[in-house]
């Protein structure tokens, strides 16, 4: 049998830099991204997202023989079909009514 695997979850924040100079999409307002950092890594959903941000939930799975003095050197790709895009839910209150 292989190795034994060990697995971590979190969400990896990335934040996109807009192409100056271009007109938004006429659809969806946005500007194309040309250039992508990233922003954070959080063990837990990260509550809200600035400008230009997006999160992305990743597993990783390692052998546990990869904690070894050396440093593992890992490329990751999220293909577009793998993301998952949630509906945005806000609760909109009467400004008008007394809060009593």
């Amino acid at each position: 049998m292989g190795d034994r695997m060990v697995e971590a979850t979190g969400y990896v924040v990335v934040k996109g830099k807009n192409r100056r100079g271009y007109p938004p999409n006429p659809i969806t307002g946005l500007r194309d991204v040309s250039e992508v950092s990233l922003s954070k890594l959080t063990q837990s959903r990260p509550s809200k997202l600035g400008v230009d941000e997006v999160m992305v939930r990743v597993k990783i799975r390692l052998p546990a023989s990869a904690f070894d003095p050396l440093i593992p050197d890992v490329v990751i790709t999220v293909p577009e079909d793998l993301i998952q895009r949630g509906p945005i839910v806000v609760e909109a209150e009467d400004a008008t009514e007394d809060s009593q």
